[in-house]
């Protein structure tokens, strides 16, 4: 089914002349996560089993959109690179999305507060003791969407309890707690991108495919947080691009909160700066099915 949609707005967008701005086609976001794993009888903890037992219904898909278009490059995306399970990707890939969010120091976070478990065991005690929440903000359990909206909550795969946190979190407090632990995971943050980066730009190339970085860098942090457009933040981003210029990659972000939604799309200077890194080298030109 979104197979044959995308093959649909690609159809409309020919018609209306605008196909030129299509660089590829993903059929859907981060594989690993959401509905389109349901069911499966598998660990969904486990990369290699989750990824080995969906590629049938990702080459179904696949399959589809080739037919309908046949020399437009598709593909779906990866959640972080599934380093121990790059085996189980579709073969009729033709570009290798990854978004290697590399947390570290955010993943404290979510850990000490239990960000990816349940709203009734949202640790208000623990949050409280930090002085991270602005004033006035509901107990957990009483937080909820108006009806009209309700539904959102049960379509999103985002834990409720990071949810609760990031729409009620004081941004400067958080940044504080993050610059003050950053400095325990800087060298391990570092790491986990060079490796990560090879390890995509190394299957890319095996599969003969250009690898693009669709989403990443640190993590998502609460709108009214400067974690990553910050000092810390903006040298990680810059440290990124250029690491994505080192691999080959045929295209690459500032990083996933420099959008228009964002304060950080204000952040001028920057997503200038990493531009000009990035643009300034030579690139493949789009992949085109043979």
């Amino acid at each position: 089914m979104l197979a044959r949609a995308q093959a649909d707005l690609v159809d409309f967008l020919t018609e209306h002349g605008l196909e030129d701005r299509i660089a590829f086609t993903e059929l859907h976001n981060e594989v690993q996560y959401g509905y389109l794993t349901e069911d499966l009888p598998c660990d969904p903890s486990d990369d290699l089993v989750l990824l080995d037992a969906l590629r049938p219904r990702l080459d179904r898909g696949l399959a589809e959109f080739h037919r309908r278009h046949p020399q437009r490059p598709v593909t779906v995306n990866y959640a972080h690179v599934p380093v121990a399970a790059m085996r189980t990707l579709p073969a009729q890939l033709d570009v290798l999305v990854t978004h290697p969010y590399v947390y570290g120091v955010l993943d404290e976070a979510t850990a000490a507060f239990d960000l990816r478990g349940e709203l009734a065991d949202f640790p208000v005690d623990a949050v409280d003791a930090a002085d991270l929440l602005r004033p006035g903000a509901p107990e957990p359990t009483s937080w909820v969407l108006p009806e009209t909206v309700g539904w959102k909550m049960d379509a999103t795969i985002v834990g409720k309890p990071e949810i609760y946190f990031m729409d009620w979190v004081d941004g400067e407090a958080f940044d504080l707690f993050l610059y003050e632990r950053y400095q325990l995971h800087h060298l391990e943050m570092i790491g986990k991108l060079r490796t990560w980066l090879d390890v995509a730009a190394d299957h890319a190339a095996h599969r003969g495919v250009p690898t693009v970085f669709g989403e990443g860098w640190i993590g998502y942090t609460p709108l009214s947080s400067h974690f990553e457009d910050g000092p810390i933040g903006a040298a990680f981003c810059r440290r990124a691009v250029e690491e994505s210029v080192r691999i080959g990659a045929w295209g690459t972000i500032v990083c996933s909160n420099a959008a228009p939604q964002h304060p950080m799309w204000d952040e001028i200077t920057l997503q200038q700066q990493c531009n000009r890194l990035f643009l300034d080298q030579d690139h493949d030109a789009p992949p085109r099915r043979s």
